[in-house]
């Protein structure tokens, strides 16, 4: 029993040090400024893309403006590649709410 209670406090502490690592990693990603207009053509895109949420954006931005796959985005994410794709889903609907 203290053996299994050691690993599994080890395994949470492993756990939070990963999911902290993969948050600064899209932090970096994306640093999220103030909501505000842009001027020129295409700012309300980029109002309508700053409004996403964090991982939202990310996965919009690493697919349309660095081109990757869904399997290279879920990597960089940390997260798996039909998140990705759900992701991806949910913020080309809000986009086409706030675009239309």
């Amino acid at each position: 029993p203290v053996a299994y209670l050691r690993r599994s406090v080890v395994n949470r502490v492993y756990e939070r040090s990963r999911r902290r690592a993969r948050e600064h990693q899209r932090n970096g990603l994306m640093i999220a400024g103030e909501i505000g207009t842009t001027p020129g053509p295409t700012g309300g895109v980029f109002d309508a893309v700053a409004k996403l949420t964090l991982d939202q954006r990310t996965a919009i931005v690493l697919r349309y403006w660095a081109g990757l796959g869904d399997r290279e985005i879920a990597e960089i994410m940390g997260i798996r590649p039909g998140t990705v794709r759900s992701h991806l889903s949910r913020a080309a609907a809000r986009l086409r709410k706030d675009l239309s």
